[in-house]
């Protein structure tokens, strides 16, 4: 009888630690009905405190019919965790999608995955959207454009150039080449970016203004500086805030670098592309210094700073 009662202690027990552990899975969170962002935001951190081990399942759930935010949150997460093992189904994705959202999240989570076989994958598809079929080709090249910048590969330049010379490449995909070359150190389509900033076409503008963050060229604050003021459409005020910020830091030295762009962000919390400039560059300078700012924008108090809160958190990890 005591022998009994131990066994099933001991399964109680188990069953006890296991439980919690199922029931707050981020995946499954992010399966059923669409969920408000608040709801998707906590699953995404959840999943990244699980970490690679969530890796199977955020791969099954890119690959279901769940809903497209559900999707969005899930390749995001695969981005973040830098799971290698998702990068080719993310780049079946983005050829067979013809949601905007899942080809370009694929192709940001491809670029922030990195490695040769991204660099492979996204040269692929940048070389064959015209050709492939593919249901979103013109998406699916830009897409292909902005995964690149975001390897971090100089090998990804000689592509860029071809696609920022290509003429037959539309405007808005030229200035996408242009942004990623300048990710990567080359300012070659500064010339072409800076002459986008007159086009009639808004969204021609606004990626001229944030090609010109990438490419962090010193010549370009004066302008940004005049699109970030008041009296300016909301959409490019915030394309030019975030990018005069690029500008700015590309040019101090690291020593005041992390300062400053700890200062933009505690100074506007609630500019989303600042924010997601700001968290990722601190995250990506990995210093001591850079590592504390983002532990305390992680510890900031009040709704104004929810949002950066969060993203500062996301990217306080290691």
């Amino acid at each position: 009888m005591k022998k009994l009662f131990l066994i099933l202690a001991m399964v109680l027990s188990l069953l006890l630690a296991v439980a919690p552990a199922m029931a707050g899975k981020g995946v499954d969170k992010l399966k059923g009905s669409p969920q408000s962002f608040g709801a998707y935001a906590a699953a995404f951190e959840e999943i990244l405190e699980e970490g690679y081990a969530a890796v199977p399942e955020l791969i099954a759930l890119v690959q279901s019919n769940a809903a497209t935010e559900a999707k969005a949150t899930a390749i995001n997460a695969l981005g973040e965790l830098k799971a290698k093992d998702a990068v080719a189904v993310l780049g079946s994705l983005m050829k067979n999608s013809d949601d905007l959202s899942v080809i370009f999240n694929s192709a940001r989570a491809i670029g922030n995955t990195g490695g040769n076989q991204a660099y492979k994958i996204l040269v692929d598809l940048l070389e064959n959207a015209d050709t492939a079929g593919y249901k979103e080709a013109d998406s699916v090249k830009k897409a292909a454009i902005l995964g690149l910048g975001l390897l971090g590969d100089k090998k990804a330049v000689k592509p860029l150039l071809a696609a920022l010379n290509d003429l037959n490449n539309d405007d808005i995909t030229r200035i996408y080449a242009a942004g990623s070359l300048g990710l990567l150190g080359n300012a070659s389509g500064l010339g072409l970016v800076q002459d986008s900033l007159n086009s009639d076409d808004p969204a021609v503008r606004t990626a001229a203004i944030r090609a010109l963050g990438a490419i962090g060229d010193a010549s370009s604050i004066n302008a940004l500086s005049s699109l970030a003021a008041p009296g300016n459409q909301y959409g490019v005020r915030g394309a030019a805030t975030a990018a005069l910020a690029q500008v700015k830091a590309a040019n101090m030295g690291k020593g005041e670098k992390v300062g400053f762009i700890k200062k933009q962000l505690e100074e506007t919390p609630q500019a989303s592309e600042l924010v997601a400039w700001g968290v990722r560059e601190l995250k990506k300078e990995g210093t001591p210094q850079a590592m504390a700012a983002l532990r305390e924008l992680a510890g900031k108090q009040g709704p104004e700073f929810a949002a950066l809160v969060r993203a500062a958190k996301i990217k306080a990890r290691k």
